[in-house]
């Protein structure tokens, strides 16, 4: 009962991420324009800036967990957290995972972005658009009603293993309302049947130890699609407000519908933050349509 949210609970769901891209677009904006300046912030100074953006956000009372802060090959380590002590310079070159997430009166968020801060080799652009079909398929599912999350939890996985890859970690889980920013019974790891109301999240990704790691997520909730004479089918509907680095991406490995998608998921995310954000945000923002 506790993890089908009611028409309410997503309602004001909204408002949250919203905020959250808001203080994701203004954390960024400063890290980019910093990076320019010359400046090597830390992976921890990092994490605690975004945390004070994100209290300047309205009904936000906290972050929701640690959060990862992850530069070049430290973002291969899965759970990795940055030490007050002794974390990584970030430097303008290579990429970037923000792992975080804040509780709002309306609210529980949680979203990761791998950005680009430099130029990008071939291989990181091939692991970034692989996990970036992963969570596509995911977003675009359509599915009868009784499926569970692991059955779901190929479509993701698939865009991996063809290529010999995989990732150790569950493709998402449910997250609850100013409560758990990990909440059961449903993941994509689990015989759960996926329910009108859930909330899962989307977050396939790609580890190299040494080299670079890559996550995408996004926070989804279930609801109907339509129904026909074979029964009611249900899909995804998606909370988070923030761009994915279509400079990460090798577009000769995308199809026209999922570029179409990263186009529209882009635009509509990036016109929804511009009249709430600086004028700084907004530059940093624009550069992510095409």
């Amino acid at each position: 009962m506790k993890a089908c949210k009611n028409p309410c609970e997503i309602k004001n769901q909204h408002q949250a991420y919203l905020r959250e891209g808001c203080a994701f677009a203004e954390f960024f904006a400063e890290l980019f324009e910093n990076l320019e300046k010359g400046e090597t912030p830390t992976e921890y100074e990092l994490r605690c800036r975004l945390a004070a953006l994100r209290r300047e956000q309205k009904g936000c009372l906290g972050d929701s967990f640690g959060g990862i802060f992850a530069y070049r090959d430290n973002a291969a380590i899965v759970h990795y957290s940055p030490a007050e002590v002794g974390s990584a310079a970030v430097l303008p070159e290579h990429m970037l995972l923000v792992d975080s997430g804040g509780q709002f009166v309306d609210g529980t968020t949680d979203t990761t972005r791998t950005v680009a801060l430099g130029e990008l080799t071939a291989e990181e652009k091939r692991d970034f658009t692989l996990v970036l079909k992963g969570h596509i398929a995911i977003a675009t599912a359509v599915f009868p009603e009784g499926t569970t999350g692991k059955n779901i939890d190929t479509l993701c996985r698939a865009n991996l293993w063809k290529y010999g890859l995989n990732y150790r970690h569950g493709t998402g889980h449910g997250v609850g309302y100013l409560l758990n920013v990990h909440e059961g019974p449903q993941s994509f790891s689990a015989n759960v049947e996926l329910k009108e109301g859930m909330v899962i999240t989307n977050e396939p990704g790609f580890y190299k130890e040494g080299s670079h790691g890559i996550r995408t997520e996004s926070v989804y909730y279930v609801t109907e699609a339509f129904v026909t004479e074979y029964g009611r089918f249900l899909r995804f509907e998606c909370f988070t407000v923030f761009p994915i680095d279509n400079t990460c991406v090798d577009f000769s490995l995308l199809t026209a519908e999922e570029t179409e998608w990263l186009r529209n998921y882009n635009k509509t995310s990036i016109e929804k933050l511009l009249p709430l954000v600086s004028k700084r945000a907004q530059s940093w923002l624009k550069r992510y349509l095409f």
